[in-house]
Formats: C-alpha cells, sequence, structure tokens
C-alpha cells in the first residue's frame, strides 16, 4: 500500500473534492447521490483497495430524487407526465477524515469511520472483510413509511451453479440468476462486464460451479477467475425498477505505477468523449448508461 499524496492538494472530481496534506492525512468533501460508494470508488482507485459496495433497497420517497426530465431522451414518445420514471438516491454531503492509508489495516479503519459518518444519509452500513477484501453492506434502510426497518445483503444468501464451462459474460449472468433467487429480488449485468480474453478468436471459457456457498464468496472466486486484473464490485439498486445492477470495477494495481490522474469509477466515457454513468446509478437505458454489449 503506496502513500498517493504526498503534498498539500486540493482536486475535485465529480460528486468529490480531495484535500491532502504532506503527512498522508486526507479529508474528503463528498457531495453525491451515493456517498459511501463514492467514497469506496476513491478508495479503490487512489489506493489500490479491494473493496465492493451494495446500496440498501431504497424505497422511501424522501430517499430518493426523480431525474426522469434530466435523463430521459425519450420524452417525446410519451404523454407529459408519463415516461416511466428515474429514480436515484438522495444521497447528500459527507465530510470524511481518512488518517494515512499505509497498511490494509488503515482501509478498514477509515470504512468503519465511513459507515460511522453515513447514518444520516439514507440508508446504514457495516464492514465486513475476509482475506484482504472489504465489503460495505446495508443493515437498515427507511421502508415507504419513513420508518426505519432492517436489511441484510443481497449476497448473505447460498447460491448452486452446476459446474460448466462458460465465459465470463455467460457466468456472470447465471450467478445474477441465481441470487435473484435466492434473495427474491431481481439482479441483471450492469456493467464492466465483458466477454473476456479470447483464444484464436473465441471468448475464454472457464470451468466453475458453486455448491450451496454464500454468493459473495461465489462472487469473489468468479472475478479471480480471469487473472488479467484485480476487480471488485458494485450492487447498485434501481428503484424504479425495483432491480440491482452488478457493476463490476476494475482495482488498479499501484504496486508498480502510481496514478497520475484521480479517475471517477462511477462514469465510462463514450465514443464522443462525454460520460455515462454506469447502469443503475441514474438509468438503465443503454443510450443514457454504460452497460455490457450483447
Amino acid at each position: 500500500m503506496h502513500h498517493i499524496f504526498k503534498q498539500r492538494l486540493l482536486i475535485s472530481l465529480a460528486g468529490i473534492a480531495i484535500q491532502a496534506t504532506a503527512q498522508g492525512a486526507t479529508t474528503l468533501f463528498v457531495d453525491d447521490p451515493r456517498p459511501v460508494a463514492k467514497v469506496v470508488e476513491t478508495l479503490i482507485s487512489q489506493y489500490g483497495a479491494m473493496i465492493s459496495y451494495e446500496d440498501p433497497p431504497y424505497s422511501f420517497g424522501d430517499d430518493l430524487e426523480d431525474v426522469t426530465t434530466q435523463v430521459r431522451k425519450d420524452l417525446d414518445k410519451y404523454p407529459a407526465g408519463q415516461a416511466p420514471k428515474v429514480l436515484i438516491p438522495r444521497g447528500g454531503k459527507m465530510t470524511l477524515n481518512v488518517q494515512p492509508i499505509v497498511q490494509n489495516k488503515d482501509v478498514g479503519s477509515a470504512l468503519t469511520l465511513l459507515v460511522q459518518s453515513s447514518r444520516a444519509h439514507g440508508g446504514h452500513f457495516r464492514v465486513l472483510s475476509a482475506d484482504g477484501t472489504f465489503h460495505i453492506v446495508p443493515t437498515e434502510v427507511r421502508g415507504v413509511d419513513g420508518n426505519w426497518n432492517a436489511t441484510t445483503s443481497i449476497l448473505d444468501g447460498s447460491i448452486t451453479l452446476p459446474v460448466a464451462e462458460r465465459t465470463e459474460i455467460a457466468l456472470m449472468d447465471e450467478f445474477c440468476k441465481q441470487v435473484s433467487a435466492s434473495a427474491h429480488v431481481a439482479v441483471v449485468i450492469g456493467g464492466g462486464i465483458w466477454p473476456g480474453p479470447r483464444i484464436n478468436g473465441e471468448p475464454v471459457r472457464y470451468p466453475f460451479g458453486a455448491d450451496k456457498l454464500v454468493a459473495r464468496d461465489v462472487l469473489v472466486k468468479a472475478l479471480a477467475l480471469n487473472r488479467a486484473a484485480k476487480r471488485t464490485w458494485e450492487l447498485l439498486y434501481d428503484a424504479s425498477q425495483r432491480k440491482y445492477f452488478l457493476n463490476v470495477l476494475e482495482v488498479p494495481d499501484l504496486q508498480t505505477k502510481q496514478p497520475t490522474t484521480l479517475p471517477s469509477m462511477s462514469t465510462h466515457a463514450t465514443d464522443n468523449g462525454s460520460a455515462l454513468p454506469a447502469c443503475g446509478l441514474t438509468s438503465t437505458d443503454p443510450n443514457k448508461c454504460q452497460s455490457t454489449p450483447q
């Protein structure tokens, strides 16, 4: 684990500003629909930390914002006010003071502080850790009546995947189907999952299966099959469609090369250079989000 910040500076990204000192301490100023996810993405991109994130299933009106008119490009196809709604978490502002991150335990300390500081932002979370990887999972969310209700991670349940040789995209699709059945909520492929490496023009097929294993452990193992890069994930809940989108994020290897820019991992560049959110952030329409090619 390397110190990324060597001097005092203030850098702004979409939804977050980072102020660091020569001593390695960092202050994060967050203003984002998903402030916890934004901090997680920053720790991944700047420190190469292995962290996953999962939204709670938002349903309370005050925790959601209607951005239909801002993001839909097909409003002319519907009578006024009748286009399918696009709802995103309302989120909010958060300031987080992060001590120098040198070892993996420092990441754990930062995440513990993060979930403690986020309790006013629509969902409550806790930190799980296993084999050097951290998972931010929901514990409480407000129901439609505004009362706080206990909730659990959709990856807590056990699933079975029949042993078979599959391409990565086929494997992730089967994984989502099994989690959907286990958690009783729709889970679909979002962004960052591709056909994978090819041999003689054909996608590599991975022999893989799982027999009544915790879904989170299955996903860790499945993403590790392709050793070209370390990867983790975000499970983002679309309250409009009442489904989760599985977005895979690449974790940079900072042991050999430190980043010279501060990229935002929630957006993906389009051909014309503009940025589209990962599916499930604001939309699932392929014209307005980065999804997996078919």
